[in-house]
This record gives structure tokens, sequence and C-alpha cells, in this order.
């Protein structure tokens, strides 16, 4: 019997096993951002350095390069499922009203899709 479950057939009904993101998505990541985390904006190593999803794959986020941040492993886990531009802003990021306007705009595009 196959079991429909997010776009994949799983013959045995099973969840599938999450993608694994790769390292070479995940070092252009960090290349695109200059090695710094996108929430602290500490400067991160190739260990240090994870991929983040904006909208946690929890919440229907996708593995896709536009829901995916360059993060440091402590801000990756420290935020969990929290929305992004909460965690954002609970790291005392300073940033003009303009920026968060856009990157509000940015999020509801997002979960509208």
């Amino acid at each position: 019997m196959s079991v429909w479950y997010g776009g994949l057939i799983n013959k045995r009904g099973n969840k599938p096993k999450r993608q694994k993101i790769k390292k070479c998505k995940r070092i252009a990541l960090a290349e695109a951002q200059n090695w710094r985390c996108a929430y602290c904006g500490c400067v991160m190593e190739i260990e240090t350095s994870t991929a983040d999803h904006v909208v946690p794959r929890s919440k229907g986020g996708s593995n896709f390069h536009t829901n995916l941040v360059a993060a440091c492993f402590l801000c990756n886990q420290e935020r969990g499922a929290m929305p992004a531009i909460d965690f954002w802003f609970s790291k005392n990021v300073q940033v003009e009203f303009s920026e968060y306007c856009r990157l509000q705009d940015r999020q509801s595009r997002r979960a509208a899709a």
C-alpha cells in the first residue's frame, strides 16, 4: 500500500527521512553572508556554521535556498521553531525601521505562499 506524504510516496507507510543540508550548500550560504551569523553577527567557521530555515520545517518550510540563512550553531539551537524575525530582534540587533518593515513584508509573503 502506498501512502501520500508531503509530495513523496512511501511504500512502507513510514514518514520519509528529512534530507540533510549538504555541506557545499551550507558553505555557499555562509560565503554569501561573509561568514557572519544572520542573527548575532558573529564570525563563523566551517565547523560552527549551520543552515537555518527562515520558515521552520516543522511549519511547512522547505530546503530551498530562499528559505535558508547561515547561522552559528548556538543561534540555530536557541531559535528552535521561533519566528526568525522575533528571534533576530531578541538578539538586540540594532536595525532601522525601514529594514524591519522589509523583513516583516518578506516573512508575510513567505507565509502566504
